[in-house]
């Protein structure tokens, strides 16, 4: 029996509270990946900046409820929570846990 062992994923800041106070959605870097930064009604959602049909940064994206993100490109619509496309069977975006610590935000990679 072979065991493998998956690395644990870290935890990397991705700015202050603060930067989000009038805004919705953000593009940060972390660890090298573009990520779509949501703020919806006080809970923070983070996925993929890149829908996987055409490579639409979904940070422009509207914000839908579910909460849902739309592609600005094509439409496709994505649960921030899942990652599933909601409108295009089989698609997803990966999608990362986000933490608040004191006002900082953090996202797990």
């Amino acid at each position: 029996m072979v065991l493998r062992f998956r690395p644990m994923s870290d935890w990397h800041s991705a700015g202050k509270l603060e930067e989000m106070k009038d805004r919705r959605s953000k593009l940060v870097e972390v660890a090298g990946k573009e990520i779509a930064l949501y703020s919806i009604q006080g809970k923070f959602h983070a996925t993929a900046n890149f829908c996987p049909h055409r490579g639409g940064p979904l940070f422009q994206g509207n914000i839908e409820p579910g909460p849902a993100v739309r592609c600005p490109l094509h439409g496709w619509l994505f649960d921030m929570e899942s990652g599933e496309c909601l409108n295009i069977p089989n698609a997803k975006v990966s999608v990362f846990p986000v933490e608040i610590r004191g006002e900082e935000i953090f996202i797990q990679i």
